[in-house]
């Protein structure tokens, strides 16, 4: 009997030594995917926020339903519809087995299509969910609404609360610092800096040097806004820095301390290495067919369904808060622009939970740009329905052409008056649709922004923004053919020696500025080793 009583304890004990573990486990890593752990990630936080609400993404969703739908009506009228142009048939509608094999493959894969984005929809709601139930939570609103770095007036620091118990078991659930348990509240402050994206701000240092360097010379600086203001630019710029990172700077044999970090000896020699030339020609002669097939020739084919829907964001730091009409995204570029201190960068993510309000008064607005875009696809699909019609005969009979006389190529073209009002319409939703919002002027922006941070901005010098006499501000077409054109327009742009000496000067700037020198910055920090660049 008491063998038996020794054997129980025992596995009580067992029992007991095995619930403390895995609870530990569960506190550390999370629990197990079976048991429905909700991982709150802080991506899923910052989508919520900068993607304007959870309506907002769902209706992108629907959107794409709607695309796709119309886009499959199109296919169905194609598959059965009577191309004999010169043949006059009565027969409109002509059915083979091949023809509906075509229509059943295009009907399976609207399905799956649909039922993907509908999953979407189904996923964006239990995102939201999620995230708001855990932003909503006591201890959570204790941590993020604390707005201060280090000790101030008393009050402990944002590092100082991350560092408590509780601060670790949020840690844990946004899964900033990997499930690690004991930091110091330096490395925290280092490791939460360091999520910064790095390439950005060399990038936006590089432009700013270059744009100050020409600020004299309208024309030309006019000329290389004009390349630098393309996505395709700023993609290559990122694809430049990555293949000298990785290929060239841990890879160079040269006498220094740390040869596994970015050092002014590499670049030193990259500037001797034919002046840069492998950097930014290249590189760029043999990414250049592979960008260009891959991007812009399909972007272009896919454009007669939806007129180069997603032709450009401005992404270009110093100036994309002036076409950019979602306030929280205009926010981000506009601290870069302000040159900022980096640690008003979690003031912004403050700030970003607080301009919600804000961005519900200007939803309404892209609500009705969603619509305007759908409607503008609906009446692309009725103009090429029409047009099929035309090409057949099917149309307005009051205008008839002698099918023997000198105008008969003009038959297929009769009803284009017709379908003249229908482009009008299409040109004139179009312009709606891309028309940026400027309701609210610069000023307004800046105070607003000021007001959520608690922190005055500079207005003064080239790179104010008050300044925006020298600023390069296309229109929608122009914008589109600059984007269609990228790829020359920036090998003729780095093809000549002066231009390139300027981005190598712009390059040289990042050893002189004490983000990237100074002794604290997580730039410097021996863990980093240029790890946002890899």
């Amino acid at each position: 009997m008491k063998e038996l009583k020794r054997e129980l304890r025992k596995t009580r004990t067992k029992q007991m030594e095995e619930s403390e573990m895995i609870e530990v486990r569960e506190r550390k890593y999370g629990k197990r995917r079976g048991q429905n752990q909700k991982k709150i990630k802080i991506e899923n936080i910052y989508k919520l926020w900068e993607g304007n609400g959870m309506v907002y993404m769902i209706m992108k969703e629907i959107s794409n339903i709607i695309r796709i739908s119309i886009i499959a009506i199109i296919v169905s009228v194609i598959c059965f519809y009577n191309f004999n142009f010169f043949n006059k048939s009565e027969k409109i509608i002509i059915e083979t087995w091949w023809r509906w094999l075509i229509f059943s493959i295009n009907g399976i894969m609207v399905v799956i299509m649909n039922i993907k984005y509908c999953i979407g929809i189904i996923k964006i709601i239990k995102k939201y969910k999620s995230t708001r139930d855990f932003c909503n939570q006591k201890e959570s609103q204790e941590i993020f609404n604390n707005t201060e770095w280090d000790d101030s007036n008393n009050k402990k620091g944002i590092c100082y609360q991350l560092n408590t118990e509780e601060g670790k078991k949020i840690r844990n659930e946004i899964d900033i610092f990997n499930g690690e348990i004991e930091i110091s509240e330096k490395e925290i402050e280092q490791r939460i800096l360091q999520k910064i994206s790095f390439r950005d701000d060399v990038i936006s240092t590089i432009l700013r040097k270059v744009f100050k360097e020409t600020e004299q010379d309208n024309i030309r600086i006019q000329s290389i806004q004009k390349v630098c203001q393309t996505k395709y630019f700023i993609k290559y710029l990122n694809n430049v820095l990555n293949k000298t990172t990785k290929e060239i700077f841990l890879t160079t044999p040269i006498n220094t301390t740390t040869p596994n970090k970015f050092s002014y000896e590499h670049y030193l020699y990259l500037k001797e290495y034919e002046e840069m030339r492998f950097i930014f020609i290249e590189t760029f002669k043999r990414k250049l067919i592979i960008n260009f097939n891959n991007k812009m020739i399909i972007s272009f084919i896919g454009s007669i369904f939806n007129i180069i829907f997603n032709i450009i964001e401005f992404i270009l730091q110093d100036f994309s808060i002036i076409l950019n009409n979602t306030w929280s995204y205009g926010g981000i570029k506009f601290l870069h622009q302000v040159e900022f201190n980096h640690s008003q960068k979690y003031h912004l993510n403050k700030a970003l939970k607080h301009a919600k309000n804000i961005i519900d008064r200007k939803r309404s607005v892209k609500y009705k740009k969603i619509i305007v875009k759908n409607i503008k696809f609906i009446l692309i699909g009725g103009l090429m329905i029409m047009l099929i019609l035309n090409f057949n005969g099917i149309g307005i009979e009051n205008i008839e052409i002698d099918g023997s006389g000198i105008l008969s190529f003009l038959s297929p073209f009769k009803n284009f008056i017709t379908t003249g009002i229908i482009v009008f319409f299409i040109v004139f939703v179009t312009q709606y649709s891309n028309e940026p919002d400027l309701t609210t002027s610069f000023i307004e922006e800046r105070n607003k922004l000021e007001a959520l941070l608690n922190y005055n901005f500079p207005s003064t010098g080239n790179n104010g923004i008050n300044n925006l006499s020298n600023f390069y501000l296309p229109g929608y077409c122009e914008m589109c053919l600059n984007e269609l054109f990228a790829p020359f327009s920036t090998i003729n742009l780095l093809r000549k020696q002066e231009n390139r000496v300027l981005f190598g000067n712009g390059l040289n700037e990042i050893w002189y500025d004490e983000r990237f020198t100074k002794e604290d910055s997580p730039y410097t920090n021996t863990h980093f080793e240029l790890t946002q660049f890899l």
